[in-house]
């Protein structure tokens, strides 16, 4: 989700940058079926884990495209099954 990444920005030239950055990548739509998958996923480990929902949408995008999570914060996605994480060869 480009808003979470702008989210973590921490100033002017970071939002800048990462604007940037997100003009060179292909941003996957938000189909009905991930967001279902989404709301699942919040409502199996919103008590279990604090799931929130942009991280589900994350996760959900991911596992529907088949594709890896390149994310600095694996601990808040390792427990998700069919989630693959990115790692670095």
């Amino acid at each position: 989700m480009r808003a979470e990444l702008f989210y973590g920005a921490r100033n002017k030239r970071e939002l800048q940058e990462i604007s940037a950055d997100l003009e060179e990548l292909i941003v996957l739509p938000l189909l009905p079926q991930i967001s279902g998958m989404a709301v699942n996923l919040v409502k199996t480990y919103c008590l279990s884990h604090k799931f929130e929902f942009a991280d589900a949408l994350i996760a959900a995008t991911t596992i529907f495209h088949n594709a890896e999570l390149f994310t600095l914060n694996k601990k808040d996605f390792a427990y998700i099954p069919n989630l693959r994480l990115y790692e670095p060869k």
